[in-house]
């Protein structure tokens, strides 16, 4: 969505194209992956009020991860910080 959002993907790039060719509405991609996150972090927390700290820094650390890893105000991919964000979150955090 924030690629799309912020012109990275556009007609020229190769990838998803799903937003730039319209096959669906950018308001409804964002709600969706909103509900995702919101659905996740309601699963989570009946996890982290057992006390389970090692799984809760795991959790919030990959979320954070895929959250800002496009999105404002951090935008990690954009500062050339997109590899380790992969190498982290699909590395360790996994």
């Amino acid at each position: 969505y924030y690629d799309f959002v912020n012109g990275v993907d556009n007609k020229k790039t190769i990838g998803d194209r799903t937003l730039v060719d319209k096959e669906c509405d950018p308001v409804l991609i964002f709600n969706f992956s909103c509900l995702c996150y919101t659905a996740a972090f309601a699963l989570f927390l009946p996890e982290a009020a057992s006390n389970q700290m090692d799984f809760s820094y795991l959790f919030v650390t990959g979320a954070a991860l895929a959250i800002f890893y496009t999105a404002k105000p951090l935008g990690l991919k954009y500062h050339a910080l997109g590899d380790l964000v992969i190498i982290t979150a699909f590395g360790p955090v996994t």
